[in-house]
């Protein structure tokens, strides 16, 4: 935790802001091919083996709020709307997934004393997330509101983008 509260202002957020590409430059590239479209766009840190990690910014209105579980998520339109979800965004306060951690060139497996370690410091990123992003949204008054965002998204399947929050507004 501490580890993650001493980088995320000054290195992660400003990282975010650097590297994120509109998700619309990217999501024709990626229904069309995801391999193709991960190289030209996404980010791994080993040649082979690992998924796609694609690092987004985007606007759009949140046309479903899924709460029912504490992996709740929203689905969004994205400008220009066409009233139809393009992607899922995480809310939180369970945050699934390492694409946080997997999308950020200057952190590597390596850098860690093994894999318990590697996998707390996701679990650190996801946690903070849920508390400076998350933990204060109107959760009931979501629905039709228009939401900017940059985060990451990881290639888990064909027809699923889940996108995790870095930078919410």
């Amino acid at each position: 935790d501490q580890f993650v509260d001493d980088i995320w202002d000054d290195k992660v957020v400003p990282y975010f802001r650097e590297k994120c590409l509109p998700i619309g430059d990217i999501l024709p590239a990626w229904g069309e091919d995801q391999e193709a479209a991960g190289r030209a766009f996404g980010y791994r840190e080993k040649a082979e083996g690992s998924p796609w990690n694609f690092r987004v910014k985007g606007s759009g209105v949140i046309v479903g709020v899924n709460t029912a579980s504490r992996a709740s998520t929203v689905d969004v339109d994205l400008d220009p709307p066409d009233s139809k979800a393009a992607l899922i965004l995480q809310i939180g306060p369970v945050i699934k997934g390492t694409s946080v951690r997997d999308s950020l060139d200057f952190i590597a497996f390596d850098d860690f004393v093994n894999q318990l370690e590697f996998a707390r410091l996701s679990n650190a990123m996801n946690k903070r997330i849920n508390e400076s992003l998350l933990a204060s949204l109107d959760r009931d008054n979501l629905m039709n509101k228009v939401i900017e965002f940059t985060g990451v998204f990881t290639l888990n399947g064909p027809d699923t983008i889940l996108i995790t929050p870095t930078i919410l507004t």
